[in-house]
């Protein structure tokens, strides 16, 4: 409808519908405004709608008119923060401080944006919340089978107690169940969508003269404008990967050409990415560094003909990414069949409103046959372990009472601490109950030597022998290698910040690690190796006294020993190899770890855009594009 040709009738109810979601007016339509209605009458909302209904909208809209004091706001993972960041940063960015990492100091007025696992950091430091949100709050199920859902039921159990309003967002859920997280919540299923998909069932034709591979290359020979091609696992991308490489010929574009030398110079001239992004084809994989899966998204959404993208389940909850064309290249998730929630979640992806108001959706194997789902989310025994009785008996039933109190005791006498002391264990990751009662049961029986584990913070050259002592006595399971070749790689990205990438990989193959490695364990010492670690010292200094103190060391591995500021820099999108160039030139001090993420992105605005790329003589053509694209993440308007 265009508003100067409108009848009266018609502008009357544009107005109606109009919205201000910070410094631009939108129209809603009726469902959205039904919910932000709710939202501002101060309802508690749980909200089932289409991946491209437009729920942001709605959040928008809410922080412009009700101004609160402090939202959180809890999503799946730190790209995701990382992408609504930098939506709220330009509109809001004057007057709140927002918040996408640990350790910063709140201000009078905030929005925090956090995975569960950085949420739980702030326990006891955020008082109150106005507005809690919980996006794809499904995954707290334990349907999922995801050790996560526990973080997210220890978050949502924790700072819903705080929140005076709650808002929770979920895709493709029919019903929700009454129980301790959706207390006081109204259900609100919405089967809008705004956009039309037409699916093409690709594997009706598929036979022994017309495969997959065939088929694929049809339809990116036919295709028109962007394609998402969906796999199941980290091998499946490997092979499309290598399908593409082998198949797709190399494309004449100079921006493409740069970007291809940028990757083969930063990273490595040998690896594959290289050479797949001057053929057009780009993947999206949670192992890559943020920094390079954001970069790729951002050149794959704008008008560059990196036209495919290759990628795993990680896209579905890591960004809200949007494509034309769809390619379901397999029906499973690692090796189960999809479910049709999941499966929607995946088809979901084409389309969006304002952008694709039609999707194209091509299946290449079988999709799973359609079901209503209704959420269950039952407390599960490990999210309760460091939750106060009082409350739990409050909330639950007796039996469910009952049964957290034998599991509570059960792990208490495990981990050889008072039942009473648990909910002093906030440091403590619950997620995996397995490792916890490993840790616990290795304390007990094995004599471990403080005085050696404390060589964790000496010189890199005393670590291997404490490492061994805690990794093969603990023996944690779903650390992705051999203890051994951890211990290597730790050894080797010790020198992450003053070693460039291709000289770290050089030495990574005296090891038989390639780069493949190099990115997968870099994510695994960072959360998963150091949260052990954690878990250990906080059990033995409960059990021995403070005795052991590595969180010197814990705090570098969780930072992958680059300066903390450096590691968050590249959740915003710019590379460790480039903020190295700005450090040098001495523009920003980015090795002062005293400084806040927040007070490091004010010296990059008072610098700006413009000086650095005058003063730093050693940045290429497309580290100019990167830092304008980071720039744009963090501008605010005046």
């Amino acid at each position: 409808m265009i508003k100067d040709k409108a009848t009266w009738q018609e502008k009357f109810l544009l107005e109606a519908f109009t919205v201000d979601i910070g410094g631009k007016e939108v129209v809603l339509h009726r469902e959205q405004s039904k919910l932000l209605s709710g939202l501002l009458d101060g309802k508690n909302l749980a909200v089932s709608a289409p991946t491209s209904f437009g729920k942001s909208f709605i959040v928008d809209a809410f922080l412009q008119l009700r101004k609160p004091n402090t939202v959180m706001m809890i999503v799946p993972t730190i790209a995701l923060a990382d992408e609504i960041r930098r939506r709220l940063q330009p509109k809001f960015g004057k007057n709140y401080k927002i918040i996408t990492t640990t350790d910063i100091e709140l201000a009078e007025k905030n929005i925090l944006i956090l995975p569960q696992e950085r949420a739980l950091s702030y326990q006891g430091v955020v008082d109150h919340i106005d507005l809690l949100i919980v996006d794809e709050f499904y995954k707290a199920s334990k349907q999922e089978k995801d050790s996560r859902s526990i973080s997210l039921q220890r978050a949502m159990l924790e700072f819903q107690q705080i929140a005076k309003q709650r808002y929770y967002l979920a895709p493709n859920i029919n019903s929700l169940t009454s129980n301790i997280f959706t207390k006081g919540i109204e259900f609100v299923s919405i089967d809008c969508n705004t956009v039309a998909l037409d699916i093409d069932h690709t594997y009706e034709r598929i036979n022994r003269n017309f495969d997959k591979n065939t088929a694929l290359f049809e339809i990116l020979s036919k295709a028109d404008g962007k394609t998402l091609i969906y796999v199941n696992s980290h091998a499946s991308l490997n092979d499309v990967l290598t399908l593409l490489s082998e198949n797709k010929d190399p494309i004449d574009h100079a921006f493409l050409t740069e970007f291809s030398r940028w990757i083969k110079k930063n990273y490595s001239s040998t690896w594959r990415l290289g050479y797949l992004i001057q053929k057009g084809v780009c993947t999206y994989n949670s192992n890559l560094h943020r920094s390079l899966s954001q970069i790729q998204l951002n050149v794959y959404e704008n008008d560059f003909p990196l036209d495919v993208m290759v990628s795993t389940s990680s896209i579905i909850e890591g960004v809200n990414t949007s494509t034309k064309n769809i390619i379901l290249w397999s029906n499973k998730l690692s090796t189960s069949l999809l479910s049709f929630f999941t499966y929607k979640n995946i088809m979901g992806r084409s389309g969006r409103m304002f952008k694709y108001f039609i999707g194209k959706a091509f299946l290449l194997e079988k999709p799973p046959e359609k079901t209503d789902l209704e959420l269950d989310l039952v407390l599960q025994d490990e999210a309760s372990l460091m939750v106060d009785d009082e409350y739990l008996r409050e909330e639950l039933s007796n039996d469910e009472l009952q049964r957290i109190i034998t599991f509570k005791r059960e792990m208490a006498n495990l981990l050889g601490v008072k039942y009473s002391d648990l909910i002093a264990l906030q440091d403590l990751d619950a997620s995996d109950a397995s490792t916890l009662q490993k840790i616990g049961h290795a304390i007990l029986v094995k004599k471990f030597s403080s005085k050696k584990l404390n060589l964790l913070n000496a010189d890199s050259n005393f670590w291997e022998s404490p490492l061994k002592d805690i990794l093969l006595n603990v023996r944690p399971a779903g650390l992705g290698g051999s203890y051994t070749d951890i211990i290597h790689y730790i050894l080797v990205v010790k020198d992450n910040w003053t070693k460039n990438i291709p000289e770290l990989l050089l030495e990574l193959e005296d090891y038989d690690l390639g780069i493949d490695e190099f990115f997968k364990f870099e994510k695994i010492i960072s959360y998963n190796l150091a949260s052990i670690l954690k878990s250990f010292e906080t059990v033995y200094n409960k059990k021995y006294g403070s005795q052991l103190n590595i969180s010197g060391f814990i705090d570098r591995l969780s930072h992958v020993f680059l300066p903390k500021n450096v590691f968050y820099l590249e959740e915003y999108g710019l590379p460790r190899f480039i903020s190295k160039k700005i450090n040098d030139f001495k523009l920003i001090d980015l090795e002062n770890n005293e400084l806040e993420i927040n007070e490091i992105i004010d010296h990059f605005l008072q610098i700006g855009y413009e000086r650095i790329i005058d003063q730093i003589d050693n940045l290429d053509l497309f580290d100019e594009y990167v830092l304008k694209t980071f720039f744009t993440g963090i501008e605010v308007k005046k």
